[in-house]
């Protein structure tokens, strides 16, 4: 037995029990008072569901990217140049891989500005449970940007998948507000 002050009394074999949990009670707390809190990117997500379809939607900002520690992603999708979209449709009947993505997704802005996607990736062609990556650039064919501080909100629009138009909206958008 070990003697500690105040006349407590510990077993040989608890003692490296007692040390290993000092240490990680500290090292924890180091942690702990240097970690940021992590991003919250629940306002990215969106989702729906009609027709017997349901869709989540997730704009894919720089932000995005470096909050999940996906370097990967930031150089292949390059989101400071483009507007990037991960996107999930779920049904229990029908063909999902009839619609084509890039032509029925439109980007609208609250001033009316309406922009195609320059292409879409997909991830999954499964019929009922497709996934994939729409794109749309950050600037127009005049090289002004589509999203500006002065945005209110962009939405990103579907015409035609189930035979319903999607609507997708940022209030005010992720991008652009500096």
């Amino acid at each position: 037995m070990i003697a500690f002050e105040g006349g407590d009394t510990v077993k040989r074999r608890w003692k490296p029990f007692a040390v290993l949990s000092t240490i990680l009670i500290l090292v924890l707390g180091a942690i702990a008072q240097g970690a940021q809190a992590p991003t919250d990117l629940s306002a990215l997500v969106k989702r729906a569901s009609q027709a017997g379809v349901e869709v989540e939607v997730i704009f894919a900002t720089p932000e995005y990217f470096t909050a999940r520690g996906d370097e990967a992603g930031l150089k292949r999708y390059r989101p400071d140049e483009n507007l990037v979209f991960f996107i999930w449709m779920n049904t229990h009947s029908g063909d999902l891989t009839l619609f084509d993505m890039r032509r029925i997704s439109t980007l609208r802005t609250d001033q009316g500005r309406e922009i195609e996607a320059l292409r879409w990736e997909a991830i999954s062609n499964n019929p009922h449970h497709r996934s994939g990556v729409l794109i749309f650039p950050q600037v127009d064919s005049q090289g002004k940007r589509i999203v500006t501080a002065q945005s209110k909100y962009v939405e990103l629009v579907f015409r035609g998948l189930v035979g319903v138009e999607w609507r997708f909206r940022w209030e005010p958008p992720p991008l652009g507000r500096g």
